[in-house]
């Protein structure tokens, strides 16, 4: 056994024994209770759930600067805004109106989404070129329209939140799903779209640094192998026993 994987073998050993009740809370972070049935789903071959994503995307959150110019929504986001099959702005108009936010400042808005009751996409908004799009880790090109257009139709809302009666300056566009890197496999859709998240964050903070221009559909080249995967399963593992060790402290 390799010293990197004898680390993940502590460190699941840690959390495994800091709760021995599987629903027992590990942590908490941003009024979300983080489980011991959270941390399982981090395991190789297993789906990721919200509540690692939304981790996850946290952790991203604290290492990004205002200078990065992008906006990342939590993962409920859009199942708040539809619950019930039914869109309505008004259930998450204050996510950003009680912060004093304006996503309109940024390069990207990002807004990862559960669908078919077992998959994980990113809806993508290049705020600057006015487009939306979808980052899709399985091969179904353009399966997701509609919520590319129920994307579109909140961020007119949130322009008129924002702006009073004044419609939108520029209207978005709804343009073809990213021909993203594809997952081998049935359970790293999750993790896909948390490298997809790290990649645009990156790629907009190269922007800002070299004041170049928003590309029209945001283009991942790099594949994401197997081992980026693995690799991206252990941060989370590590940064979940840092919490651990934290709470302890």
């Amino acid at each position: 056994m390799s010293s990197d994987e004898e680390d993940v073998q502590t460190k699941r050993r840690k959390i495994g024994e800091t709760q021995p009740q599987r629903s027992a809370v590990l942590f908490s972070f941003n009024n979300i209770d983080f489980t011991t049935a959270d941390s399982a789903r981090i395991d190789d071959k297993n789906w990721l759930n919200d509540h690692v994503l939304s981790f996850w995307i946290w952790e991203i959150k604290k290492k990004m600067k205002g200078a990065d110019k992008v906006f990342i929504f939590e993962s409920s986001f859009m199942s708040v805004l539809l619950r019930d099959n039914t869109y309505d702005y008004e259930r998450v108009k204050r996510w950003t109106t009680k912060r004093d936010i304006n996503i309109f400042e940024n390069n990207f808005l990002l807004v990862p989404a559960h669908v078919s009751g077992n998959h994980w996409i990113l809806l993508v908004a290049n705020l600057r070129e006015r487009v939306v799009t979808v980052m899709n880790s399985l091969d179904e090109r353009e399966k997701y329209l509609n919520l590319k257009e129920v994307l579109v139709t909140y961020l007119e809302d949130e322009f008129k939140t924002l702006k009073g009666i004044a419609p939108i300056d520029k209207h978005f566009e709804v343009v073809d799903d990213v021909n993203s890197p594809k997952q081998e496999n049935g359970y790293d859709c999750g993790i896909f779209v948390l490298i997809f998240i790290e990649r645009i964050v990156k790629l907009s903070r190269e922007v800002e640094e070299n004041k170049g221009a928003v590309d029209r559909k945001v283009r991942i080249l790099s594949p994401v192998s197997k081992e980026n995967a693995i690799q991206k399963r252990m941060d989370i593992l590590a940064a979940v026993a840092e919490e651990i060790d934290r709470k302890e402290e």
